[in-house]
């Protein structure tokens, strides 16, 4: 396979997560999406909680949550609270299933990037392949290298 983007992991890594939960399921609605990608969110702090603790957390994601929003205007319902978790509010359900998936997908982008930048790639990848160990390293290697190559 090809390098894969930054977007293309994060579409990726949601995607796996769906994949599991919608399991004969037509498709995924917006509150399914929002709340695989809390299940994700929850997973990356977990992880990353052991090096950078909860505070350093909550600053990286609420820094990739206002990047995000910048691209997609509906995740201004969306919030970091103090144990950095997402939160939404009601609006956020009022999505379609694809605003809700194109935009937790760039919220995932943003934090990949910023992990990247912040810890490098080596941990990074080292994060994400605990949270989906059924990706292939090398395929989130070139990811990463590219995103850094940017």
């Amino acid at each position: 396979m090809g390098a894969t983007s930054t977007k293309d992991l994060a579409t990726m890594l949601l995607s796996a997560k769906l994949r599991r939960l919608i399991a004969g399921r037509d498709s995924p609605d917006a509150a399914l999406v929002l709340e695989t990608t809390q299940t994700a969110w929850l997973e990356f702090r977990l992880s990353l909680e052991t090096m950078v603790g909860r505070e350093g957390c909550r600053i990286v994601f609420s820094r990739a949550l206002a990047l995000s929003k910048k691209d997609i205007a509906w995740l201004s319902a969306l919030t970091v609270n103090a144990d950095g978790l997402l939160a939404w509010s009601s609006e956020a359900t009022k999505i379609t299933n694809t605003e809700a998936l194109e935009g937790c997908v760039a919220l995932f982008e943003q934090l990949i990037s910023l992990l990247n930048t912040f810890i490098g790639s080596s941990l990074t990848l080292r994060i994400i392949d605990g949270v989906w160990p059924g990706l292939r390293v090398e395929e989130l290697a070139a990811a990463t290298a590219k995103e850094i190559a940017e």
